[in-house]
């Protein structure tokens, strides 16, 4: 969850880990503690396709050492599952514009 503009945004992961139909998604929330609002029921905020990871799933928020605030997540590289593919982290620069997040 982070701070940005006059709400909060919790990011989430969606749907099965292991396959390239995972996601991320976000609600935007008034406080901490809620009630927060669903901005993505309808498709993913993050999907495969949006960026090089396939199936993006278990976003987390943090600062990098020069102060950027950052969204890491898991996705596969190339081929999904297990033995053949490379579960990996990946990061991208979080950006707040008119309300949205980008990545």
């Amino acid at each position: 969850m982070v701070w940005s503009g006059n709400r909060y945004y919790l990011f989430y992961g969606g749907g099965p880990w292991y396959s390239a139909a995972s996601g991320i998604g976000y609600a935007t929330c008034t406080s901490p503690a809620g009630p927060c609002v669903d901005q993505t029921s309808a498709t993913p905020w993050l999907a495969t396709g949006a960026t090089t990871a396939v199936g993006p799933q278990g976003p987390v928020v943090f600062k990098d050492l020069s102060g950027a605030l950052r969204l890491g997540f898991s996705g596969w590289a190339g081929t999904v599952g297990y033995p053949a593919g490379v579960r990996a982290m990946w990061t991208g620069l979080l950006r707040f514009t008119n309300g949205q997040p980008t990545i």
